[in-house]
């Protein structure tokens, strides 16, 4: 008996030691969440910050959209500085109604007159970047310009037709921005003929955003340590690190400034296929509408043309699936191009610019995603804005004091 109260008290201290311990993981990581690398972001990121039903540390941008069979996505309503991570990089997204029920856009809230819409996918909505840096925004600020920012992530131009018909036309905008880019015949295909909807049809859809009575779902939910052992345990098994992008669908390549840069196989389809052809005679039928409504509505018409990573670094890539991926995004691209001269419709194509910031040694693409960087989407802000002044567009409307 004494042996044992002897033995009790050291036992005490260790019990004690591994509740403090696992207190300070589960309380010290939720607060240094943002400063953690990366491998470990992914492990937790699914935990809830505090409660049952609270945010979770690094909620993806899919709860930030909920999909549209006609619209293909549409932004949450009334977000409010909502955390979300791309990657390794953590921004905020805040949307406002303009006036419309159930939708939200990332714009700034305004109640005048507005000089122009802007309609497109992820990189004019600005993923993984705050708003401040986005080219909208930086647009905005340069030209002193009242922008609608009507994009909406993963969608195609069949999606941007709508958003501009529906809503765009009704803030009367003088100018009206289409941004394009490689993947869009693409969703278009898998949007219209498809049915494919890039986000949930609602916020329940999203995995793990209900509370759960399974424990092992609601310590995935809750637990830090559980989830540092539980995939920790996994990806010892499986040999590979969760959270990253598949081997068969992405790759890495240097650039000059031997900068790892990231890419998507598949991104967009070879040129010469089905899909890419109906695709692309759905996106120029889109564009093609747009541009003669909005001439017959007075509004001037902007096709820009965001080009990708494989474009700036084509004589960098490193295998023949990149370097035929790159070939295929420009032919489409030219066609492009050679379908707006054929149609009168004013373009902007960033290739040369960004090929030629890109051999400066410019860091315009981060190393874990395709987007641009706030360095990419200020260049593409500037070359706008040269191009707003060319044409002599001012302020339509004088707000009221």
């Amino acid at each position: 008996m004494t042996r044992f109260l002897r033995f009790r008290g050291p036992l005490a201290l260790i019990v004690m030691g591994l509740l403090v311990a696992l207190l300070l993981v589960e309380v010290g990581m939720r607060y240094a969440y943002d400063y953690l690398p990366f491998p470990v972001q992914s492990m937790i990121r699914h935990v809830r910050v505090w409660g049952n039903a609270g945010q979770r540390l690094g909620p993806s941008w899919l709860e930030t959209c909920v999909g549209d069979p006609h619209l293909g996505a549409r932004n949450l309503p009334d977000l409010k500085d909502h955390r979300v991570q791309f990657g390794p990089a953590i921004y905020h997204v805040s949307t406002t109604s303009l006036g419309f029920d159930g939708l939200g856009f990332r714009t700034p809230e305004y109640h005048g007159s507005w000089d122009g819409v802007v309609v497109g996918d992820s990189f004019a909505f600005c993923h993984h970047i705050e708003i401040e840096d986005c080219w909208v925004t930086r647009l905005a600020g340069k030209t002193g310009l009242k922008l609608a920012n009507l994009a909406v992530p993963a969608t195609g131009s069949a999606s941007h037709s709508r958003y501009l018909e529906k809503y765009g036309r009704k803030l009367d905008p003088g100018l009206v921005i289409w941004q394009y880019w490689v993947n869009d015949p693409r969703e278009d295909v898998e949007h219209v003929a498809g049915g494919f909807l890039p986000c949930p049809r609602s916020t329940n859809d999203i995995e793990l955003s209900e509370p759960s009575t399974d424990l092992r779902r609601w310590l995935k939910e809750h637990s830090i340590a559980a989830n540092l052992v539980y995939q920790t345990w996994e990806r010892q098994q499986a040999g590979s690190s969760r959270g990253r992008p598949s081997e068969s669908d992405a790759y890495f390549f240097e650039t000059t400034s031997n900068r790892r840069l990231f890419a998507w196989r598949g991104e967009g389809a070879a040129s010469r296929s089905r899909v890419a052809t109906v695709g692309f005679e759905m996106t120029t039928a889109a564009i093609g509408l747009a541009a003669r409504r909005s001439r017959a509505r007075g509004s001037q018409f902007l096709l820009l043309i965001a080009p990708s990573n494989l474009q700036v670094y084509a004589d960098k890539l490193p295998n023949e699936v990149l370097r035929a991926e790159m070939e295929a995004e420009n032919r489409t691209t030219d066609q492009l191009i050679v379908f707006a001269r054929e149609n009168e419709i004013e373009y902007l194509d960033l290739r040369p610019a960004f090929i030629a910031a890109a051999a400066r040694g410019e860091d315009l693409y981060p190393y874990y995603d395709v987007h641009w960087t706030p360095a990419g989407n200020e260049l593409a802000a500037d070359i706008v804005t040269a191009w707003i002044r060319q044409r002599g567009i001012e302020r339509l409307s004088i707000e009221e004091n």
